[in-house]
């Protein structure tokens, strides 16, 4: 199980919700979705980017690595995202968008409930302008009801120690309830049409 300290299966925490996360002082855990109920057919999913991740992006791909190891990404494109420009390609020659991002799908794995999710990740900024990368995920055939989301993805052993080993675990888990928007309606809806063929049948 979990520590006490995430969400679970079992337990919920506002972190990793953006509509409980709003208030000053409260911040992204890790990842995060809209809300505890989502009424789309797809799901909005936010990674909060930090330079662990980047290491762990450097370790998957060393073509990707700046010679001076300076992270230029996170510098300069926290700078392009407030000039408000569209296209970072190109913003540092060390540094392959394109592949960088290819780099973060590979190595980070979204599942809800047994179901794995292929990610679309591109960079983006929450509401509160951290830096991170955001996908959508197609779930339109959900049933309805309660499901859990995972994001599986590298990490060191020994979290004191950056030189520990590097795992494979479950990162983050956040769970949600699928309840789309138009389903009161089509249900109300349905109901009536079997009815309306019930009592039909009835006065053969």
């Amino acid at each position: 199980m979990n520590s006490t300290n995430d969400s679970s299966e079992f337990q919920i925490l506002s972190e990793h919700y953006d509509n409980l996360s709003i208030e000053e002082g409260k911040f992204i855990n890790t990842a995060s979705i809209p809300s505890k109920i989502i009424e789309t057919k797809y799901l909005p999913l936010f990674l909060i980017y930090n330079e662990e991740i980047e290491d762990f992006i450097f370790d998957k791909n060393n073509n990707l690595e700046p010679e001076d190891d300076k992270r230029g990404f996170q510098s300069s494109l926290t700078i392009d995202f407030k000039r408000g420009m569209n296209d970072a390609a190109g913003i540092k020659d060390s540094l392959n968008l394109k592949e960088y991002l290819k780099t973060v799908n590979e190595i980070y794995t979204i599942k809800i409930d047994s179901n794995q999710y292929q990610s679309d990740f591109i960079i983006s900024s929450n509401t509160k302008e951290r830096l991170g990368f955001e996908t959508y995920l197609n779930i339109k055939k959900l049933d309805q009801g309660k499901h859990i989301l995972t994001i599986t993805g590298p990490a060191k052993k020994n979290q004191i120690d950056p030189k520990s080993k590097t795992i494979e675990k479950v990162l983050v888990t956040i769970p949600f309830w699928y309840f789309p928007e138009n389903s009161s309606s089509q249900n109300v809806q349905n109901t009536g049409i079997l009815l309306d063929t019930v009592t039909t049948n009835q006065y053969k």
